[in-house]
């Protein structure tokens, strides 16, 4: 039987374009990661990449959101094969300060408890 975590992440992973998923799986993982002893078990789950590419995805301006992104700013339209209305929509959750907030709070953590 899989751990939390690990549920959590394979969650993270098989839907990176579903704003909801990806916001409360970063925010239970980042609540996870107050705990040290779970720290290695996040790592080895691969939560280092996925909520790194968070932190690399570009934020959306909202006042330039109709004009031309570039490749790079649509990555999570691509990595999750969708498009149109949802896809925009869960790009723009992902983009909520907060989100980026946990990201980094989780990344922290992770990083103190190599030390």
């Amino acid at each position: 039987a899989a751990s939390a975590h690990e549920v959590v992440v394979e969650a993270w992973r098989r839907f990176p374009l579903s704003g909801k998923i990806v916001t409360r799986a970063t925010s239970l993982l980042a609540n996870m990661s107050n705990v040290p002893d779970i720290c290695p078990a996040l790592q080895r789950c691969g939560v280092g990449p996925l909520a790194m590419g968070i932190l690399d995805t570009p934020i959306r301006s909202t006042a330039n959101s109709n004009s031309n992104t570039s490749k790079d700013s649509c990555i999570l339209v691509v990595v999750g094969g969708g498009g149109g209305r949802d896809a925009a929509a869960a790009e723009e959750e992902i983009d909520e300060p907060f989100v980026r907030d946990f990201v980094q709070y989780l990344l922290t953590n992770l990083e103190d408890s190599n030390h």
